[in-house]
């Protein structure tokens, strides 16, 4: 599906794929007319590509591996989505540890003071 709330799926994918072709994504401003050829259907929809990007180089990092799979926004949503669920997991074995009620997880407050 499209993305409905934000299309920041875009500029994930465009920057696991110019890593991929040797490119530092801080530098480029995708919608340079030299970069036209390193765009796909999907990373020409991103938004601002008049700017270089500026996410951490740990999102840098996943949106690399990701796109090893895959240049995709479908493989990118997927990889977010189950490092969600990873999360889910971890919050829910910490609770159970701390002897706190699991329904922390879905009100989004842990409890912590």
């Amino acid at each position: 599906m499209p993305p409905r709330l934000s299309t920041d799926v875009y500029r994930y994918v465009w920057d696991g794929r110019v890593q991929w072709l040797g490119y530092d994504p801080y530098v480029l401003e995708p919608d340079d007319p030299a970069l036209r050829g390193l765009h796909t259907d999907e990373t020409l929809l991103m938004n601002h590509p008049e700017l270089a990007d500026t996410v951490p180089s740990g999102a840098e990092l996943f949106f690399r591996a990701v796109t090893a799979l895959g240049e995709s926004t479908r493989i990118m949503k997927v990889a977010i989505l189950v490092c969600d669920v990873a999360t889910v997991v971890v919050l829910l074995g910490w609770l159970a540890d701390s002897r706190r009620t699991p329904w922390w997880v879905a009100s989004g407050t842990l409890g912590i003071r």
